[in-house]
């Protein structure tokens, strides 16, 4: 009866150890886990902030395009309007040769 009370004994400690092997296996899997998703987070948010860095950038190329564009524009009006008074100085040269 000694005997059988010590195999058991025995018994309940083996399962004991194995159920706390389990246990300790399962807190490093979870732990991992833990490790594993906070790395995706700095990685996610690394991206955030470089997606937010080009759109930033890009802002201010639209920016930079439509002020050139407006430049682009301001000059071909000067240039009609230097054409335009080209176009009346040579009427004018010929008024004057046509009276002379």
């Amino acid at each position: 009866s000694e005997a059988r009370l010590r195999a058991e004994t025995r018994a309940a400690q083996v399962a004991a150890r194995a159920h706390e092997q389990q246990l300790a296996d399962r807190l490093r899997a979870a732990e991992a886990a833990v490790a594993q998703a906070k790395a995706k987070a700095v990685e996610d948010a690394r991206a955030r902030s470089e997606a937010e860095g080009l759109r930033s950038r890009l802002t201010a190329a639209e920016g930079e395009a439509a002020q050139a564009a407006a430049r682009a524009e301001l000059a071909e009006a000067e240039a009609r309007k230097a054409t335009v008074r080209m176009e009346q100085a040579d009427a004018a040269a010929a008024a004057a040769a046509a009276e002379a």
